[in-house]
């Protein structure tokens, strides 16, 4: 069973312009147990509509050829802490 002061951390994975992040940032405005740590997506066009969105500056990293280092780092650059439950969208 999860505490109700449990802190949960969501990233998105091929994130476009962020139509599934937006649920979930809007959540993260209105609850401190929410964090949005990071989103991933190749198309730079989309990367640069999910940071006017969003105010957060998805990774162009390839996530085919990523090594779990790089993902890591990026993530915990964006706020991760080891204890987060991390969503992944």
């Amino acid at each position: 069973m999860t505490r109700l002061n449990a802190h949960f951390a969501f990233v998105d994975f091929f994130s476009g312009c962020g139509g599934m992040s937006y649920g979930f940032h809007q959540i993260a405005t209105k609850n401190d147990n929410f964090k949005h740590v990071g989103a991933f997506d190749i198309d730079h066009h989309a990367n640069a509509t999910y940071s006017r969105n969003f105010g957060l500056e998805p990774s162009s990293l390839s996530l085919a050829d990523a090594r779990i280092v790089e993902i890591k780092t990026y993530l915990h650059s964006n706020g991760l802490k080891r204890n987060d439950r991390l969503i992944a969208i």
